[in-house]
């Protein structure tokens, strides 16, 4: 909780943006006021017992709910880890006699190249896959089976 940043809120049906306590808002308001409405908002925050401090600091003031329902990450991070999935290692089959894969580590920056192959050809995956922007499902190459990684094609949208 403390150190760790909050952004949106993960109760479903709640708009609310990134989290933000009541402590937070009070002080961002004070801070624009004179020096004696901060001097208040301390003397008060001073005379609070440890439980109301914590309710103080972990409510979210714009939704209500507690700084554990606010995701520890970005919308953009999550977005991104999502697109990757962890499987069991397994094969693959060329069933229609092309390929489209990417070499490289990284899928998103990886270039494509697409290759004839026997229909039957048979691919080791590590069980990773990872979901491009166009919605094609992508299987990472097991490097020691094959004769170098990178990703393959598996379901989606092919090119041309």
């Amino acid at each position: 909780f403390f150190g760790v940043g909050r952004f949106f809120c993960k109760q479903p049906d709640c708009k609310c943006g990134d989290f933000i306590s009541r402590m937070q808002q009070e002080r961002e308001e004070v801070a624009r006021e004179e020096d004696q409405a901060m001097v208040e908002l301390e003397t008060r925050y001073h005379t609070m017992t440890c439980q109301a401090k914590s309710v103080y600091q972990l409510t979210c003031s714009v939704c209500g709910h507690d700084a554990t329902a606010h995701s520890p990450t970005a919308r953009a991070e999550v977005a991104e880890q999502a697109r990757f999935s962890e499987g069991a290692p397994c094969s693959y089959y060329v069933t229609q006699g092309i390929c489209i894969r990417k070499d490289g580590q990284d899928p998103e920056i990886a270039v494509i190249v697409k290759s004839k192959r026997k229909v039957g050809t048979e691919f080791h995956s590590t069980g990773r896959r990872w979901t491009g922007r166009a919605g094609g499902l992508w299987m990472e190459l097991d490097a020691v089976d094959e004769t170098k990684g990178g990703w393959l094609l598996i379901e989606g949208p092919g090119f041309g």
